[in-house]
């Protein structure tokens, strides 16, 4: 929250710039106004940086500055009160925060998380569907009707556990209140056996809000890292984990371009979905049990 508490700061005075203009050169004294508008300025960046999750860097304060700057620009145009240099300086910083946007879309790398087994030839396959699953296994910690009421079973996925492929079905809190303390687990099936409830409480998941958003237990901490594509996995002590890309730089710096004996700046961010702890893995360091690699960043 200091991150963003600073970021959201800086925002506010390169917004104010007009304001500050205005007042030096003695146009108007209307101070109130400057300082409402620095507070929406400071609101608005504030709100951007927690809620969207994006990496709280300086270069994305220039980029998302144009949110804040289209909200003054608005506020001054409904009471009549712009300025001509006023304007301009406006509508610089504002050009120059678009810029920078445009530049972001364009030219940032791109990486691709790539799960590392499917050349394997899958020897099993499962056909019981994630609507049918909870037919057939056996929930002893919760009435079924009950279950329905506060979680959902996803579409199941392959992943290798140890040397077994098992087809994990994930389940989601569809609670938005985070009434719920805990999903209780998951379900998996292994060669076409009977599927079966694996009890791991995972109080961590994308589909929780807030706190316990997976993404954003994520980004508390690791606040500056580009942040990518994800998926769950389970290690082979049967922990589910979500796995997402990495990244440390916009301007990513290539492998022959890193000092002798660096790490790369790239690689994987693994949360433990069950106590919350975030491990970053560069590339060539991650866990032999990990089902996913992510290329560099072209």
């Amino acid at each position: 929250m200091l991150k963003v508490f600073n970021l959201s700061l800086l925002c506010a005075i390169i917004c104010a710039i007009p304001t500050l203009w205005r007042f030096i050169s003695k146009k108007n004294k209307r101070i109130g106004t400057g300082i409402v508008l620095f507070a929406v300025d400071f609101i608005c960046m504030a709100v951007l940086l927690y809620t969207s999750c994006i990496p709280q860097t300086y270069w994305n304060l220039i980029v998302w500055m144009w949110l804040p700057l289209t909200i003054n620009f608005l506020i001054r145009v409904l009471q009549k009160s712009l300025y001509y240099t006023e304007g301009i300086i406006i509508a610089t910083l504002f050009l120059v925060s678009i810029t920078a946007l445009l530049i972001n879309f364009i030219f940032k790398p791109v990486q691709n998380l790539i799960y590392i087994h499917d050349e394997l030839n899958h020897n099993f396959t499962y056909n019981i569907s994630s609507d049918e699953v909870l037919e057939d296994v056996d929930l002893n910690i919760v009435n079924k009707n009950e279950f329905n009421d506060y979680y959902s079973v996803d579409t199941p996925e392959i992943r290798q556990i140890g040397v077994k492929e098992v087809a994990i079905y994930h389940i989601s809190n569809k609670d938005n209140m985070n009434s719920t303390e805990y999903i209780p687990g998951y379900i998996v099936m292994e060669d076409d056996e009977n599927p079966r409830f694996v009890y791991k409480r995972l109080y961590y998941d994308p589909s929780y809000n807030n706190g316990k958003d997976a993404l954003r237990t994520v980004r508390r901490e690791f606040p500056n890292v580009y942040i990518g594509k994800s998926k769950f996995d389970v290690d082979d002590s049967y922990n589910i984990y979500m796995v997402y890309e990495y990244r440390e730089n916009f301007l990513y710096r290539k492998k022959d371009e890193l000092a002798e004996g660096t790490e790369p700046e790239y690689g994987l961010l693994l949360l433990n979905l069950n106590n919350g702890d975030v491990n970053k893995y560069p590339e060539g360091q991650i866990p032999d049990w990990v089902d996913f690699k992510t290329t560099e960043p072209k």
